[in-house]
C-alpha cells in the first residue's frame, strides 16, 4: 500500500497506518474530553476513550486506506485501535506508580514492537508515559 504523508495526521493516526500496512486491521475510538467525559455522550460510559466509533465495532476495522482516511476526516483526534484477536498479544504497560515503562519492559524481558501511550502532564508522575508492547501470541511475559 503506498500513501501520501503529511502533517496533518495524528501520530495516532499514523500509527494506526503503520498497523494496516503490516495487515493489522484498525478502526477509530472515542476520546476523552476535556471534561473528563467520553466523547460517546453517556454520561455513565464505563470505558472512556476506549471504545469504537464505528456503528458495528471491531467488525468495521480495517486495512484499507481510503477508509481510514474517511475516518481521519470524520473524526479528528480519534483514538485508534487495533483488531488484533488472536494475531498478536499486547502487554500494556500503566506507570501509574512512577516505575519507568522503559524500565519495566527490560525487566520483563519484552522484545516486541512498542507503542508508547499517554504522558502525565503535572503532578508526581509528570512525564510518566505508558506503552503497549506488541508480542508474539502465547509469548512469556513474565519471568
Amino acid at each position: 500500500m503506498s500513501r501520501a504523508t503529511d502533517n496533518s495526521h495524528t501520530a495516532a493516526f499514523e500509527a494506526a497506518r503503520d498497523f494496516a500496512e503490516h495487515g493489522l486491521k484498525v478502526l477509530p475510538c472515542h476520546t476523552v474530553a476535556a471534561d473528563g467525559r467520553c466523547t460517546c455522550g453517556k454520561a455513565d460510559c464505563n470505558s472512556p476513550g476506549k471504545h469504537p466509533r464505528t456503528p458495528n465495532g471491531l467488525t468495521n476495522a480495517t486495512t484499507d486506506e481510503r477508509a481510514l482516511l474517511h475516518w481521519d476526516a470524520s473524526f479528528p483526534g480519534a483514538n485508534w485501535a487495533a483488531a488484533v484477536g488472536n494475531i498478536v498479544s499486547v502487554v500494556d504497560i500503566d506507570a501509574k506508580h512512577g516505575r519507568d515503562s522503559g524500565e519495566v519492559i527490560g525487566a520483563l524481558g519484552l522484545t516486541g514492537p512498542v507503542v508508547w501511550t499517554g504522558e502525565a502532564t503535572d503532578g508526581p508522575l509528570a512525564g510518566t508515559r505508558g506503552a503497549h508492547v506488541y508480542c508474539s501470541p502465547g509469548a512469556r511475559t513474565v519471568t
